[in-house]
């Protein structure tokens, strides 16, 4: 099996206009969440978890 078989795949697949619309639709909603996780976890923890 190619080392490319899975990009060669995808490419035949974005072919398709409706999985190319899906497809890209998917990777914003992706990278919307990643980034949103990756800001809060740079912001470090929340609340007070201070020890008494």
């Amino acid at each position: 099996m190619s080392t490319n078989a899975f990009w060669d795949d995808l490419a035949t697949d974005l072919g398709d206009p409706e999985f190319r619309r899906a497809y890209v639709s998917e990777a914003a909603r992706i990278a919307a969440v990643d980034a949103a996780i990756n800001a809060e976890a740079a912001s470090g923890p929340t609340g007070d978890r201070t020890q008494s």
